[in-house]
């Protein structure tokens, strides 16, 4: 048993529910989060907890997350209790959760460090909903993904990347460094075929390669056979016999058989046999997975176990890993019979880096070789039980936005973008943050004509004068942060973490055009009416681009649920509902609704998408690519425009004498019509799509994706409510109720 522990209180049933935690710096294995008993809590439900750490009596302050989201809490000194207070129209903390969930425990001494603790993980009891359909779907929609989220492109490969730095290295990590291997393996391959290391070996008498020697001599030397009177010895040739001079044939010969080509061949021999070994494994852990989940308490009707559609996803997961698994023995083992006729040599046993010897230093197609090999044995081996993305089903809230980065990423290249780059950076910050730093990759480049798009995931917005800010180009402009409802405290810090940041820029503009984005498992109308102001404080007016050029033009608010099924709602929706032409407002704010409910359908999310960014797009063109008529000193006024309210900027133009302020400018691009906007064929950087016809059979509403092949190329070669605190007994004093900065960053 742990010896930390949270103690729930089922204030409606009156039961008790004990819950372990474990240091946050203490990775557990996948086989114990499958396998632990798992406690039950209710969505519907009222709780309030007791909390048992190490050194409680010290205890000056507990910050509370639940599935990465803050909740307002407070602790009572004296008898460890913790008080939720859920706000809004919910009196459960666990209102929002599916599937399973988890606290993140922040706990302050009076002296010493802070201490970070996680949960194990609670299966959640919901009541029955279409939701049901819509998380199982989103779950395989991100399987069908994994490529895209853990393993890079072409143009990374061939980078020869190296070490992602610390961090939880796991077997998504090893399968793409396998597949960069790959394809610098068949790079060098190019070049030994044509130029394969050899080493001198004397030849014996009567040896074949001592009589091919002596044939290739006499076929470039017609004059070292001698003509004799005796046709019993020698060659005969037509009527004449000849004796051959073989004394200037070079007895020495070649051989592969040396210790680089032995290294190639062992080491390309030794990861077939690693990976054969971890298909079969993978099936045995996919077996921890629970076949069901039922309900512990056999008295309750219309509520199910949420947690078993989310195991379900965990399978598909697992599925599509065996699959990449597969892709990969098949690529290494073509590439061991290739290098095999190429560099015929011995194998031998390889259990660290090979020795750099002149040849693996000197010679380009090898030295490839040596640092690929090299960089696998740097990192530490890992099972199939290190599988990393399993771990994103356990948590709704993380899915989801997985989910909406996986739906972007589809949504670019349908529009003919091409998914130039992928990777992963480490962001640094304090160790006792909630914080953690992507398992997948969060940084996306996308690239069409002269349009790039770079697509940040859960990037840290740190604040102007610190090192790392240049990651993004964003910059933390103020350290006042929205206090946690239920607070009467401000809040302090010095970064944010949204979870996406698009950066939209063209050798043609001056500057870069952001838009910042978040991920919220809720209803749109809980999104506008309790989550939309903090984010616009947050993003708009709390960040500021780092370049005098670069400008922020939005903020686009994900939500992934809709009580309301059988009502179809407008995917996007503008907060400027007071106005008629709310796309020519800038920035633009939009709550967007990307869910997988029946009925729905990825064309019309599509659209809904390809009309914002085009918007953002065409604004850009109009502004930095139309040819104005001004003075070069007027020149920048446009530019400038988009920050600035309709009103000032009618004032600004007033200003310059551009035109008659009662008079609209046919010209002007703010007061362009979005629904007959033109565009010239290469400017338009999101083509139209078909639109969907409100007669198209029901079966096409979720069609199947065909998964996108992103394996190696091998082509070019041979063969992731409570009480209320007033409640509380008199006898408890609260400690505080103060909020960090961190907790709502």
């Amino acid at each position: 048993m742990s010896e930390s522990v949270l103690r729930l209180y089922d204030d409606y049933r009156a039961e008790l529910i004990e819950v372990p935690l474990h240091p946050a710096d203490e990775v557990l294995p996948l086989s114990y989060l499958l396998k632990a008993q798992k406690a039950q809590v209710y969505a519907t439900g009222s709780y309030s907890a007791q909390l048992s750490v190490p050194r409680a009596g010290y205890i000056r302050h507990v910050e509370v997350q639940l599935n990465h989201y803050p909740i307002s809490a407070t602790y009572y000194a004296n008898t460890n209790r913790l008080y939720f207070a859920p706000g809004g129209r919910s009196k459960s903390i666990f209102a929002d959760a599916f599937g399973f969930a988890r606290f993140t425990i922040r706990v302050t001494y009076a002296s010493g460090p802070a201490q970070m603790f996680y949960s194990d993980y609670i299966e959640v009891i919901t009541p029955l909903t279409d939701e049901n359909y819509s998380v199982n779907s989103m779950g395989a929609y991100i399987a069908r993904h994994n490529p895209m989220l853990f393993y890079g492109t072409r143009e990374d490969y061939d980078t020869r990347e190296g070490s992602k730095g610390p961090g939880y290295y796991s077997l998504e990590d090893k399968i793409r460094q396998l597949k960069q291997t790959a394809t610098l393996f068949e790079r060098s391959w190019r070049l030994i075929r044509l130029r394969p290391r050899k080493a001198a070996l004397h030849s014996q008498n009567g040896s074949s390669q001592s009589m091919q020697a002596s044939v290739r001599y006499l076929l470039g030397h017609p004059e070292a056979l001698h003509r004799v009177r005796d046709s019993r010895v020698g060659l005969r040739i037509g009527m004449n016999t000849y004796i051959p001079d073989l004394s200037h044939v070079d007895q020495t010969l070649s051989t592969t058989d040396v210790y680089e080509n032995q290294v190639t061949l062992s080491f390309l021999k030794g990861v077939c046999d690693d990976i054969e070994a971890m298909i079969p494994e993978l099936a045995r852990e996919k077996k921890l997975i629970p076949a069901r989940s039922v309900l512990h308490d056999k008295t309750i009707t219309n509520m199910q176990n949420s947690a078993a559609f989310l195991y379900e996803v965990m399978k598909n997961s697992f599925d599509s890993t065996e699959n990449e698994l597969r892709d990969l023995l098949a690529g290494f083992r073509y590439l061991y019979q290739v290098y095999s006729r190429a560099i015929p040599a011995r194998l031998i046993e390889l259990k660290k880096a090979p020795t750099l010897t002149p040849a693996f230093r000197q010679l380009p197609a090898y030295r490839l070789i040596y640092e690929s090999i090299s960089r696998c044995f740097a990192r530490k081996n890992v099972s199939v039980g290190d599988l990393r993305f399993v771990r994103t089903f356990l948590q709704i809230t993380e899915m989801y936005e997985v989910y909406v980065l996986t739906k972007l990423g589809e949504f670019f290249e349908s529009s003919g973008f091409q998914r130039t780059r992928s990777y992963r950076v480490n962001h640094t910050f304090e160790s006792d943050t909630f914080y953690k730093n992507t398992e997948i990759n969060n940084v996306y480049i996308y690239q069409k004509d002269d349009l790039k798009i770079t697509l940040y995931y859960q990037p840290v917005i740190y604040n102007h004068k610190h090192p790392d800010r240049a990651i993004t180009g964003l910059g933390r402009s103020t350290s006042i942060s929205m206090p946690i409802k239920g607070s009467e405290e401000s809040s302090y810090g010095t970064y944010y973490t949204p979870d996406y940041v698009f950066r939209i820029e063209s050798p043609k503009w001056k500057g870069a055009r952001y838009i910042l984005g978040d991920a919220k498992y809720s209803t749109s109308h809980d999104v506008k009416k309790q989550k939309i102001f903090p984010l616009i404080f947050k993003y708009l007016f709390s960040i500021s681009p780092i370049h005098p050029d670069d400008q922020i033009t939005g903020l686009y608010v994900f939500n992934g649920r809709n009580p309301e099924v059988q009502t179809r709602l407008r995917i996007a929706r503008s907060i400027y509902d007071l106005v008629r032409d709310s796309e020519s407002i800038f920035p633009q704010v939009e709550i967007i609704s990307l869910y997988e409910y029946p009925g729905t359908r990825q064309a019309d999310q599509f659209e809904a998408l390809q009309r914002l960014f085009t918007n953002q797009i065409e604004k850009a063109r109009a502004i930095y690519e139309r040819p104005l008529n001004v003075s070069d000193s007027d020149s920048l006024l446009p530019a400038n425009l988009d920050s600035q309210s309709p009103l000032a900027s009618l004032a600004l133009l007033s200003q310059a004498s551009l035109f008659d302020p009662d008079e609209a400018d046919p010209e002007d691009p703010f007061e362009e019509d979005f629904e007959t906007m033109e565009t010239t064929e290469d400017q338009e950087a999101f083509p139209p799509m078909t639109p969907s016809s409100p007669d198209s059979d029901p079966a096409q509403d979720n069609p199947v994706e065909e998964p996108v092949d992103r394996s190696v190329d091998f082509s070019g070669l041979e063969p992731e409510n409570g009480i209320d605190e007033n409640t509380a007994q008199k006898n408890e004093e609260p400690l505080n109720d103060a909020v960090h900065s961190d907790l709502s960053d």
